[in-house]
Formats: structure tokens, sequence, C-alpha cells
């Protein structure tokens, strides 16, 4: 009867023990699933992030492209106009020249 009483505690006691690292693993796997949606949480809140900055990018880039045309632009423009100086300083030069010469 003793031996018996011993092997009832002793599956007791083994019961208790897996019923205890049952709890702490399940204690465990709700922790990694907090901690992993706080993961995803912040991976789409990155991904968010990122998406505004790529806008962000191509609307600077744009923004770049339409200056650039802009410079060039007036680049051609002075070129023009200093072209146009330069032959009307010629003419007044020629002009000159004549009522003096």
């Amino acid at each position: 009867l003793k031996a018996k009483a011993e092997e009832v505690a002793r599956h007791i006691k083994n019961e208790t023990a897996l019923r205890e690292r049952a709890d702490k693993l399940a204690s465990e796997a709700k922790e990694d699933r907090r901690e992993r949606e706080k993961a995803v949480a912040a991976m789409a809140s990155l991904e968010a992030q990122l998406m505004t900055e790529q806008q962000s990018v191509s609307q600077l880039r744009y923004q770049l492209r339409e200056r650039e045309r802009r410079v060039q632009s007036l680049t051609q423009k002075c070129a023009q106009a200093d072209s146009m100086l330069a032959a009307a300083r010629k003419a007044g030069e020629a002009q000159r020249v004549e009522l003096l010469g």
C-alpha cells in the first residue's frame, strides 16, 4: 500500500510539474504573440513612413526637374540677350566710327 501511495504521489508530482511547465510555455507563447504583434505594428508604421518619404522624394525630384528646365530656359534667354547686346554694341560702335569718321 505504501509503494502504491508513493507511486501515486510521484504521478501527482510529475503531473503538477508538467502542468506548471505547460502554464509557463503558454505564458511565454502569449508574450511572444504580444511581441510579434508589436513588431508587426511597428513594421506597418515604418512601411507607411517609407511610403510617405518616397512620395516626398518623388515630389522633390519633380520640382528639381522643373527648376532645371527653368534654369535651362533662363540660360538660353540670357545667351540670346548677350548675343543681342553684342550685336547692338557692334552696331553702335560701327555707327560711332561712321559719325566720327
